[in-house]
């Protein structure tokens, strides 16, 4: 079905502008969001109102295949702009907005888009297709027919505004999507609410444990950064990053903002120094000489929750200021006179309040130690080297202590207690940056996972991650230093290895391999093992018989002086995985190549 000739008119005068998506450690552009502009031109109130229109009049797969067209052209030049630039720097992804209710009208088909890359000079593998949970779907049944269609022809699948709609986690559990992207509305002050911060804390644990990416939109402040960067989100996308953008020119493939607050912090995220310098009040300290107007002037501005520091003149630290016991010797009967009086002669020393005191490379829990000794539960002076640096409040404190111990959850898979996606991301980015010995990254994904889970249960299949997970970790893999667990079965290994021991390596691996396949025997009956195979269904409802499970090793060798990027990394380690599933014993192996 083609669009009605008015509707084409109005299509015409739509536009896209575009936001970056950007990876949170490094600043590169991961992707571009395309946005509808220009609908007043176009004679809507609203985008919403477009396929509200589009939906009733029965045009919305038509409409939406005509809006992919322009997104695809202005994508493709952007791609070949960049690339001509800096090679490398192309390598990003086209995140398109779908409605879900096209995949209902009567003219839906499969396939289209396909046609519409190919004029691109685009494949599938560069579209993200972003479903929202605004709409109800109508049956997942259906859903996920289309979606697994999509999936297996290479497309990504996003689920937009995660949180906002009707039925988020069953829209996640049937659409198993490859990224999620968090509403703004939990990253909005994520840094100061922590109802939010635990809230989202709990769904990218979720969505590690799933091996899913998570997109934080919205994020507006340095706070947000650093909250979403700490909880553990791979992408950030927002007014702090940028703007959308209607000309193409104004987009960049690095933002250097970005990369300088992550080079700014080279200690891990989970560092007190860190955690105590986002969130201590940095206020100014009064000091010992002030005048008593100024104190009047002080507590006329200052509220009750305020809290006033008091430094001498070296800028080292006394106390703060009592306010309850100011305030009671300027309400008694010539209070003010004998005040002022007092100032003159004794100073503030009469109206302190000793408080404790911590240099801010102390360990929250000690600070908190220090805290519960005392019976005014205030707060502690914040201190580096002595001087003054600012005020935690007790309640503060208390929550810091909650996030350093959800944070430590967090970096760890709860069911392997290896490092977790964000551990593994910084360090291959730290690698990237600082590479100077030659290493091997290996990620492994067992085969025929998921007919397993089917027929012996989930309990089972945590039990062969356990294995696989422990089998790892003893593994005699020569000078391994790093070892993680991506989420479900995807686990990752990264060794030091020079050039004339790769071989040694691979055998390593091999070794690896072949302990699984036969510890994970037991996990089967009797009759099973004899078949060789265990009766079940693909993805699509299939009967078939599918083979014991076996694990495949995607090995990639990277050279001391190489200097790829994160997002080529990535490329190659995927094309690796894809071989090793179809390779003879399940191992692939290749060298990094960087683009410059």
């Amino acid at each position: 079905m083609e669009l009605p000739d008015y509707w084409k008119r109005r299509v015409k005068k739509l536009t896209y502008a575009y936001q970056p998506i950007v990876n949170i450690h490094t600043g590169r552009t991961f992707g571009l969001e395309a946005l509808l502009r220009n609908w007043e031109d176009a004679e809507f109130d609203s985008i919403a109102e477009i396929f509200q229109k589009a939906y009733e009049e029965k045009v919305l797969f038509p409409l939406e295949k005509a809006l992919r067209q322009k997104a695809l052209t202005d994508f493709s030049m952007i791609r070949k702009k960049w690339t001509d630039e800096a090679p490398g720097s192309g390598k990003i992804k086209l995140f398109l907005n779908i409605d879900n209710r096209a995949m209902e009208m009567p003219d839906y088909m499969s396939g289209g888009t396909e046609l519409l890359l190919d004029d691109s000079h685009l494949t599938s593998q560069d579209l993200v297709l972003e479903i929202s949970e605004k709409h109800e779907f109508s049956s997942f049944g259906t859903m996920n027919k289309v979606l697994d269609s999509y999936k297996g022809r290479g497309f990504g699948i996003a689920i937009d505004d995660f949180g906002s709609g009707y039925s988020g986690l069953q829209l996640l559990y049937h659409s198993e999507p490859h990224i999620i992207k968090i509403d703004r509305f939990f990253i909005d002050n994520i840094d100061s609410d922590p109802k939010k911060y635990f809230f989202i804390a709990s769904v990218v644990k979720m969505a590690n444990l799933m091996g899913i990416s998570v997109v934080a939109e919205g994020v507006e402040t340095e706070s947000e950064y650093y909250a979403c960067r700490n909880i553990g989100c791979d992408y950030i996308q927002g007014f702090f990053v940028c703007h959308p953008k209607l000309s193409l020119d104004e987009l960049r493939p690095r933002y250097a903002d970005i990369s300088e607050l992550a080079a700014r912090e080279k200690r891990d995220h989970l560092s007190d120094v860190a955690l105590l310098d986002e969130r201590i009040l940095k206020e100014p300290a009064v000091k010992m000489d002030v005048s008593a107007h100024s104190i009047l002037e002080l507590l006329k501005k200052g509220g009750r929750d305020n809290h006033f520091p008091v430094v001498d003149a070296r800028g080292e630290p006394l106390g703060i200021l009592d306010q309850d016991k100011l305030r009671q010797f300027l309400y008694s009967p010539y209070g003010i006179s004998i005040f002022q009086h007092k100032m003159s002669t004794e100073g503030l020393s009469s109206f302190l309040l000793p408080v404790p005191q911590a240099e801010i490379t102390t360990p929250i829990e000690r600070i908190l130690g220090i805290q519960s000794l005392r019976r005014e539960k205030i707060g502690i002076i914040i201190t580096q080297e002595k001087d003054y640096l600012g005020f935690l409040p007790s309640g503060i404190l208390l929550q810091l202590l909650s996030e350093k111990q959800l944070s430590l959850a967090l970096d760890k898979n709860p069911l392997s207690h290896l490092p977790g996606n964000s551990s593994i991301h910084r360090f291959i980015g730290e690698i990237l940056e600082t590479n100077t010995h030659p290493r091997a990254l290996v990620y492994f994904d067992f085969n025929n996972f998921k007919p397993f889970n089917d027929c012996y249960g989930f309990r089972q299949g945590d039990r062969v991650i356990m294995l696989f997970a422990d089998l790892l970790k003893e593994a005699h893999i020569p000078r391994k230093d790093f070892v993680g667990h991506l989420g479900g079965d995807d686990f990752f290994c990264s060794a030091q290895v020079q050039r004339g021991e790769r071989e040694t390596f691979l055998e390593a691996v091999r070794e690896l391999q072949t302990c699984f396949t036969g510890d994970v025997l037991s996990f089967y009956t009797a009759e099973d093992r004899g078949k060789g195979c265990i009766e079940s269904r693909d993805r699509q409802g299939n009967s078939g018989c599918f083979p014991l499970l076996s694990v495949s090793a995607a090995v990639l060798f990277l050279e001391g002086n190489s200097r790829p990027y994160f997002e080529e990394l990535s490329t190659q380690l995927a094309d690796l995985k894809k071989k090793a599933k179809a390779a003879e014993g399940f191992i692939a192996w290749g060298s990094a190549v960087a683009s410059q």
